[in-house]
Order: C-alpha cells, then structure tokens, then sequence
C-alpha cells in the first residue's frame, strides 16, 4: 500500500465525534454556538476560512477582523450521538447572546468547487465558468502546449473541441427545462432489485406505507447523518486530483496532501505558500471545505 492510500485509510477509519461547540471572543465576550458531525476537525474548518476572510456568519467575521485570532477560543460542549445536531437547537436557544452558527449560504470557494469548470495554460488559470465558458477558453488555446480543463470534482476533463463557437454552443450549452404537463408531477421513482434477509423484509413489511417507503426514509436519514463528513471527503479528494495532476512535481507536495487528510489547514497553508499563485489559489478553492464541516440544517 502506498503511502498515500495509508493517509486515505487513516483517515476513512477514524473514530468521528458529533458535538455541540462554542467560539468565545474574549475581548468582547460574545459566543457564537454550534453543532458538527466532527468535533476534532470543526476548529480548524472555520479558523481556516476565518484567515481568508471567508467565513459565512457576518458578525464572527468582523469580530475576528477586528480582534485577531488570539482572542478567541474554541470550545467543545459535549459530546452528542450522530443524528444530535438535528435536535440540538431548542437546547441552544435559551443561551441568550450565545448566536447559532446555522448553515446559510456556503462561501464563495465551495460555489465555484459546485458549479464550475477551470481551464489552466501551465501554471496560470486563464478561466473559470461553465462547462461551455470553459470549452470556449480552451478551444481559443487549441494551439497551445500544456492546456487543462478541470471540471467541479478536480479531475482533469477532454472536451470535444471541433468546430466554431457555435458548434461548442450547440454541444456544451445547457439544455432548457421540458414545459411540465398537467396533472401531479412524476417522482422519479425507479424499481430496482435489494436483497435482504427474511428478518429484514418482515420488519419493513410493519412500517407505515410499506417497505417501499420504509427504505426511503431510511436511506434519507442516512444520507443526512453522512451529509458532514461526506463534504469533507469530497472536498479532499477533489483538491487531491487537482493538486495530483497541477503539482506532484512541487516541493512539499507530499506534505501538503498528508497535511490535507489530516485536517491540519496550518501545515497545508504552509507547504502551498510557495506554490504559483493561480495553482494554489485554486486548491484552496476545492479545498474549501476540507477542513471542517457545515453545522446541520435546524
């Protein structure tokens, strides 16, 4: 097993803890409150978009702009089961000027991980958009050496770049949405096979609304529980494809990837420092979420 693969295992078998967690400023004494299906990687998820001046919660922002770093402290409350965060806010809501971190909109980096493709000439990322935006960029550079195209998930894409703009248009512009007809909409519902044990069956058999609607709701609860750790993941692999294909010839690649499945955003910042610009910026932008997750929906 390569050393690699160990860091990725280490980390996939990692005992996790949910908690509730609080930020103190001590200047000023405001707390800000939250909960997280990690506990040992939330303090450096948030102080790491804190530093970039990214973070989503407007008052923790200005008042660490205002107070620096060494006046706040990071807190874990208690400890909680995986499903707690979702049941956690009647709890935190009594503690007055305490503020609930809730998941808002997410930062700008973790927008354009989602939504859009990146075309490289070398080092230097010369744009950023859409699938068709990205293909126009790179058929303009059609005769150049060294030309990449990433899409959301850092992996390095081919685009069919024969023919105009016009051809791209037609061939990478995004389709219109089909007029809904009348009636109730479809669900999109598909029927496939699952094999359970007798026991199994019989106890979806006793659910309300059958089995069909048993597993829903139980692959719905599961997808909620993972939905934290499942962004980190992602976030780490798509920087680690990106950074892979970008830079595995730079000094401290090594160290910057063991330090990113570690969760330690200082070590990573320091390895990639010395990176070109537009590469580094751009691990940063799909590492955006890779050191920490977003607290539950309440």
């Amino acid at each position: 097993m390569s050393g690699r693969d160990a860091l990725r295992r280490a980390y996939k078998e990692r005992k996790v803890e949910s908690g509730v967690y609080a930020i103190r400023c001590e200047t000023t004494g405001e707390v800000w409150v939250g909960a997280t299906p990690d506990l040992s990687t939330r303090q450096n998820g948030i102080w790491f978009s804190l530093r970039l001046g990214s973070h989503r919660e407007p008052s923790l922002q200005a008042a660490w702009n205002a107070h620096g770093a060494d006046a706040f402290a990071f807190e874990a409350i208690e400890g909680i089961d995986v499903e707690g965060p979702r049941c956690i806010r009647p709890r935190l809501a009594p503690q007055g000027s305490a503020r609930l971190l809730d998941r808002g909109p997410r930062r700008p980096g973790a927008e354009l991980m989602d939504e859009r493709f990146v075309v490289f000439h070398a080092a230097r990322r010369v744009a950023a958009g859409s699938r068709l935006e990205a293909a126009l960029a790179a058929q303009a550079l059609s005769t150049e050496a060294d030309v990449l195209i990433f899409d959301p998930q850092g992996r390095s894409v081919d685009f069919d770049l024969s023919g105009g703009p016009a051809a791209l248009k037609a061939r990478f512009a995004p389709e219109g949405e089909a007029p809904r007809g009348r009636g109730r909409p479809k669900l999109g519902v598909v029927a496939r096979e699952v094999t359970l044990l007798p026991r199994h069956w019989d106890w979806l058999a006793a659910q309300p609304g059958g089995a069909s609607v048993a597993l829903r709701k139980l692959v719905e609860a599961a997808r909620r529980a993972a939905e934290g750790p499942d962004r980190i993941r992602a976030s780490r692999d798509a920087a680690y494809r990106f950074a892979s294909a970008m830079a595995g010839d730079l000094p401290g690649f090594e160290e910057a990837m063991r330090s990113l499945y570690a969760g330690d955003d200082a070590g990573f910042e320091t390895q990639i420092d010395s990176w070109p610009d537009d590469i580094a910026a751009q691990l940063r932008t799909y590492a955006a979420e890779a050191f920490g997750t977003d607290e539950a929906t309440p």
